[in-house]
């Protein structure tokens, strides 16, 4: 097991770094797993402030010819929706990663590949791969689970709901 200030060492060096879109996702994963609600909810609203028409996210690097990958969505609706299932995320959140799910399910093939995720085997231009693949179905898991977490949260009375630890809302539109 890392030592916290490891942990904290390596987090500030993420947050430095230079993150292309998909990496927000995946930091926004590694945030709610540290518990740090707040910071996820930050790196999920800058993020989505660039989606685009197409729901795809929008690059941070502010260069022009770089593609539109398509896990974004993914990775940030899996953060959101996995916030929800967990009682971190406020529910309203559903909305924001099921938005951003159905983006993704545009982008899946008639063969049910998802396309448009950075594709392997070097990543550096769009296509398809096992993780855009596997990211898939864990946001598709996780919107159940939210969507559970919710409606068990309305059923019973006097139970703590979903969103009540950090909560948190989600951006503005």
């Amino acid at each position: 097991m890392t030592d916290p200030a490891t942990t904290d060492r390596v987090l500030a060096a993420l947050l430095a770094m230079q993150r292309q879109s998909w990496e927000q996702g995946v930091t926004g994963h590694a945030l709610l797993d540290l518990g740090l609600d707040e910071l996820a909810m930050l790196v999920a609203d800058a993020a989505v402030t660039r989606q685009h028409p197409d729901g795809r996210l929008g690059d941070v690097s502010g260069d022009p010819a770089a593609f539109r990958e398509a896990n974004t969505a993914q990775l940030l609706a899996y953060a959101a929706l996995t916030g929800v299932a967990d009682g971190r995320l406020a529910p309203s959140w559903l909305d924001v990663g099921a938005d951003l799910l159905v983006a993704a399910d545009r982008r899946v093939d008639r063969y049910g590949r998802v396309t448009g995720v950075s594709g392997a085997p070097d990543f550096e231009r769009p296509g398809t791969s096992p993780e855009g693949q596997a990211f898939h179905l864990l946001a598709h898991a996780a919107r159940a689970r939210a969507r559970a977490a919710i409606s068990s949260a309305r059923s019973a009375p006097g139970r703590r709901r979903p969103g009540r630890r950090a909560g948190g809302r989600p951006p503005a539109s």
